[in-house]
């Protein structure tokens, strides 16, 4: 949920400023987006979307198997609060890969690495803009 990501998310800036290494240069949030064709007024539309989600969410998972923080950001985004390493390019590459594979229906996919802002105030308000 996002309230778990907020969580994490808070963790990670209270262990930052007691090392005083950047949240900025150590994580990153890993945003996925499916964007709908399909018109609303279908009936079980919600729920397709819903399931569709979780299937993107089994995908994050899958590729970010090490314990990081994955959750929800509204109807059609997820999110996945992962170390910023020298892989993390190639990790979204895979995660793009394992996107392709699933059946979304008549859903594009986008996918993007978010930085983190250098306070917890200003992430808080860069979740806020990401679960509209």
């Amino acid at each position: 949920s996002l309230a778990h990501v907020r969580t994490r998310l808070d963790e990670i800036y209270r262990e930052a400023d007691l090392t005083d290494v950047l949240v900025s240069g150590s994580h990153a949030l890993v945003i996925v987006e499916l964007c709908f064709r399909e018109p609303t007024g279908v009936p079980g539309h919600h729920f397709t979307r819903a399931l569709r989600l979780v299937q993107v969410t089994e995908a994050i998972r899958a590729v970010y198997s090490g314990g990081q923080t994955v959750g929800r950001l509204g109807l059609d985004r997820a999110v996945a609060v992962v170390p910023r390493t020298v892989d993390l390019g190639t990790s979204v590459a895979l995660l793009r890969e394992f996107l392709a594979d699933l059946d979304l229906g008549e859903a594009d996919v986008r996918v993007w690495i978010e930085g983190l802002p250098r306070s917890a105030d200003s992430a808080t308000r860069l979740l806020d803009d990401l679960a509209r």
